[in-house]
């Protein structure tokens, strides 16, 4: 199917993490984003305070 249609197709997955130190709460947010079409990953990584 895809060799048939080589236009991009993604998945996207998103994780949240929540750390606590001393008096500050930090959220940390991972993403991944995978293009099936040319088999490409991107990886990144947030952090919000």
């Amino acid at each position: 199917m895809q060799l048939a249609n080589p236009d991009a197709s993604y998945i996207m997955a998103v994780a949240e993490c929540c750390r606590s130190l001393s008096s500050e709460e930090r959220r940390i947010y991972g993403v991944c984003v995978v293009n099936v079409a040319t088999r490409k990953i991107l990886l990144g990584q947030v952090c919000k305070i």
